[in-house]
């Protein structure tokens, strides 16, 4: 959706985000995106092309604070678009083996999966998310036996 000089919200946003203060530029990101008179799948569509390139913890910061800031609508449907491309989730359809994987690995697998956790909260996929978050501290308590 470009703007009146042809602006891409979206683009700003991605750069916004882009920022070495991650912590400001997430809140300022969250008021631009929901400061827009736009429908829910153009907004959607902004946001998924802001946030694509951006590490997950910075995903993750901006639709929770899309979410506590009343658009839990928003931060739903995209997580739940960015939960399908994410290439965590394919990686982590396999099992680690537990006799060659060193503590840095579970340690990984354990944040990624948490992750994974948050992103299905958001999306509304309780069941999936309780999942990530067990599976998580399982990794964790398995670091501590290695």
């Amino acid at each position: 959706m470009p703007g009146g000089n042809g602006v891409q919200p979206g683009r700003i946003v991605g750069a916004i985000l882009g920022a070495r203060n991650v912590a400001g530029a997430v809140g300022w990101a969250a008021q631009i995106i929901l400061s827009m008179p736009a429908p829910l799948s153009t907004l959607t569509t902004l946001v998924i092309e802001g946030l694509r390139e951006m590490p997950v913890q910075t995903q993750l910061d901006f639709l929770n604070r899309v979410s506590q800031r009343g658009r839990e609508d928003l931060a739903a449907k995209t997580a739940g678009i960015l939960l399908t491309a994410h290439p965590a989730l394919q990686s982590l359809k396999t099992r680690p083996d537990l006799e060659t994987i060193g503590v840095e690995a579970l340690a990984a697998r354990s944040v990624a999966l948490h992750q994974l956790g948050v992103f299905y909260q958001l999306a509304g996929s309780m069941t999936q998310s309780r999942s990530c978050y067990k599976a998580a501290s399982h990794a964790l308590l398995i670091g501590r036996l290695i």
